[in-house]
């Protein structure tokens, strides 16, 4: 489930190559719903194997790798809690995260993505998706699941004419 502004923001990847994208994963994979970003990945690694990166629950050990990879955009996929419904999808830009609470994780998005950029001029954007659960030990939500196949067929669609 998106909105417009996400949808509309979708669709002009279609400009991007995807050679020029890089996906980034967060999120703890013992934690339900929390674990949608490593497991978003692990399917995009079928499809773009050169252009993602799973950093699991600690980002800031991968800073030096994404600045390497000089990537013109940046696609952060991690559980968001910006009370929708679950399963929800929706695009942020950093600063639309500035404020404390919003992540599931320690390292602030404001500062991740300040990290990144003093040593690349990337475009750095979230691609958040709703949890419904964070209990340790249990399984992702049904939801979840869902938005993870729906996010996967969207980046599919987008760059299937701007293959690597």
């Amino acid at each position: 489930m998106i909105d417009e502004k996400t949808a509309a923001f979708f669709a002009a990847l279609r400009k991007l190559s995807s050679k020029d994208v890089l996906f980034v994963g967060i999120g703890n994979t013992l934690k339900a719903d929390d674990g949608v970003g490593p497991a978003t990945c692990s399917l995009l690694k079928e499809i773009f194997p050169n252009n993602v990166i799973d950093t699991g629950m600690v980002p800031e050990n991968y800073i030096q790798v994404i600045i390497k990879r000089n990537p013109k955009t940046i696609l952060i996929i991690d559980a968001i809690d910006f009370d929708a419904p679950p399963g929800t999808i929706k695009v942020f830009e950093t600063a639309e995260l500035s404020t404390g609470g919003i992540t599931t994780h320690t390292l602030s998005p404001r500062l991740l993505s300040d990290m990144i950029a003093r040593g690349i001029p990337a475009k750095i954007y979230f691609i958040g998706i709703q949890p419904k659960s964070m209990m340790i030990g249990h399984p992702m939500s049904q939801e979840v699941e869902s938005a993870k196949k729906e996010l996967l067929k969207i980046f599919e669609h987008v760059f299937s004419f701007n293959t690597i």
